[in-house]
């Protein structure tokens, strides 16, 4: 079960471009022991993160590549998702969300840094060259 977990987590992407929804070609990198030894809500936590950035990906970003890379630094999970496309301007699609009256209200990126603090890491969103969005898990 858990490696099966594992290999969704590294998947996800090419499960969206299976589904022809983009012609985002996606890299992945497994390089961490830390996360073997993370909680089953956990790893379904990060899952979901995953999934809803690589789908923000192949909505919004017009991007050709996407990556995963998953590594540990000392007692660090680091879990660098990123991007070659347009990138976004975060202030602007959060207050999106906080506005009563937007007509599309954009929850993803308040609910995914709310689910990595939920288990006790940061998200943090740089949008340069792309987007990257950096994870860490201290452990």
């Amino acid at each position: 079960m858990q490696a099966a977990r594992e290999q969704k987590i590294l998947c996800a992407g090419r499960v969206l471009c299976a589904r022809g929804k983009c012609r985002v070609r996606t890299r992945k990198r497994l390089a961490s022991t830390l996360i073997e030894n993370l909680k089953s809500n956990e790893k379904t936590e990060i899952l979901f993160v995953l999934q809803e950035a690589l789908s923000n990906i192949v909505r919004h970003s017009e991007a050709s590549t996407a990556s995963v890379k998953i590594t540990d630094i000392a007692d660090e999970l680091n879990i660098k998702i990123h991007d070659n496309g347009k990138g976004f301007d975060e202030d602007h699609i959060l207050n999106a969300a906080d506005t009563q009256h937007a007509e599309r209200k954009h929850y993803g990126l308040t609910n995914m840094r709310a689910r990595i603090e939920s288990i006790g890491g940061t998200l943090k969103i740089i949008s340069k060259g792309g987007c990257s969005i950096v994870i860490r898990i201290k452990r």
